[in-house]
């Protein structure tokens, strides 16, 4: 009782501060905030970013600006609130380019504009402000590479190579031999976001999986937070990033940057793997409405009915509405169990992605079309429901899918296309 009459608090305090954050005078204070950084007589772009202390947030909301309104200014201010707490990695900021510049507040109010859904709106001939919230720029940002907006890059500075390099030497590792970026949500990272538990998986799953790439010659490194669970009795080219004693916060971006492909989730560091454009096999994957570049390869997590016991095909997780649940208790009202993608089918799915990328073997372009085509049908299908209001005119990402779907393991699980 104590906990839910917490949390109702919690939730009166927010929205008086959007209340706040709504204000004619917030924004007044925002214009001044940023008014010594606008360029004068050139385009500037001023846009709140709320979520600073999440990876994915961060990354992924750049990215999107980036690609959709870099080439139209000259400058792109974004408003944060302090990126200097746990679980901020202000280094994303140094891989934007020479437009973007990061301007931090300490006002508690300011950043929440960042929440608001409102317009983009010119404030004098040379400021534009955009209101958007996350949501919002993700659906543009669908829609616009969609129609065929080339996705922006991110561009490693030569000062964090170098000083990545000098680290990899430091430790004993050689920055001449290709390098595996390996990232497993784990379920004890960010406690508060446990009702994401759906997502997390068990990194002893990938034993073998990370053997394969020891054996083929690759440096593995595995990126993370502390209170994830710890690799252990792994060869010395296998690195446990966020548990060595040299870590630091860049080296998340460097190796990102430098990597040759990543085996990583549809979580935070997935969006900065995209950015700098890296081959990806995005394993224990869940069905949402994000949509995925050309170089991405997706093997998904199994949604099993648990009145059946049976593993739902695609169709039948769209047709639950399954694609749009995303916290831990709807998932378990919707009496679906998220089962992790086995040890087995890692290995096999990284076996047959390392054959692509040389070249020895070509995804089935039969598989993606039967995949979109299913997606497609999701997105019709939610024009014509009247209960679905709230989804109407966007666009579900796996219906125009650029990516594709690993073979060898789906051939086991023949089904999910059916």
């Amino acid at each position: 009782m104590a906990a839910t009459a917490n949390r109702q608090q919690h939730i009166n305090l927010f929205r008086r501060s959007l209340e706040k954050a709504a204000r004619p005078e917030t924004f007044k204070e925002l214009i001044k905030l940023v008014a010594p950084r606008v360029l004068p007589g050139k385009r500037n772009l001023v846009y709140v970013l709320y979520q600073v202390d999440r990876i994915g947030q961060l990354s992924g909301e750049l990215l999107h600006i980036k690609t959709l309104f870099e080439r139209f200014y000259d400058r792109i201010i974004i408003v944060t609130g302090p990126i200097y707490n746990p679980h901020v990695n202000p280094n994303v900021f140094k891989v934007l380019g020479p437009k973007f510049i990061n301007v931090v507040t300490e006002d508690p109010i300011i950043p929440l504009i960042g929440v608001c859904v409102g317009e983009h709106r010119t404030l004098s001939p040379n400021l534009d402000l955009l209101i958007w919230d996350a949501n919002h720029l993700w659906d543009v940002f669908r829609k616009e590479f969609i129609q065929g907006t080339p996705l922006a890059s991110f561009q490693l500075p030569n000062s964090m190579r170098l000083k990545g390099e000098a680290w990899m030497k430091q430790i004993g590792l050689d920055p001449s031999i290709p390098t595996v970026l390996l990232h497993v949500r784990d379920i004890r990272y960010r406690p508060d976001l446990s009702h994401h538990g759906h997502r997390c998986v068990d990194i002893c799953n990938y034993r073998s999986a990370i053997l394969v790439l020891v054996e083929k010659g690759y440096q593995v490194v595995r990126i993370g937070d502390s209170s994830n669970k710890p690799l252990e009795n792994y060869p010395a080219s296998v690195i446990d990033l966020p548990f060595h004693p040299l870590y630091d916060n860049f080296l998340d971006v460097y190796f990102a940057a430098t990597c040759v492909f990543a085996v990583n989730q549809s979580s935070g560091p997935s969006q900065l793997i995209r950015g700098f454009k890296k081959p990806t096999l995005m394993v224990n994957r869940v069905v949402d409405w994000d949509i995925n570049a050309p170089l991405e390869v997706l093997l998904f997590k199994h949604y099993i009915c648990k009145t059946t016991g049976r593993r739902l095909t695609y169709n039948q997780i769209l047709e639950r509405g399954l694609g749009e649940l995303t916290m831990d208790q709807e998932f378990e009202k919707a009496g679906v169990l998220l089962e992790e993608n086995s040890s087995d089918e890692l290995k096999m799915a990284l076996e047959e992605f390392i054959e692509t990328l040389e070249g020895k073997n070509k995804y089935s372009t039969e598989t993606r079309d039967r995949f979109t085509e299913i997606g497609r049908n999701h997105e019709i299908r939610i024009e014509g429901d009247t209960n679905e209001n709230d989804k109407k005119g966007r666009k579900f990402g796996f219906a125009y899918s650029r990516g594709n779907l690993s073979q060898s393991p789906l051939e086991l699980n023949a089904e999910f296309l059916n």
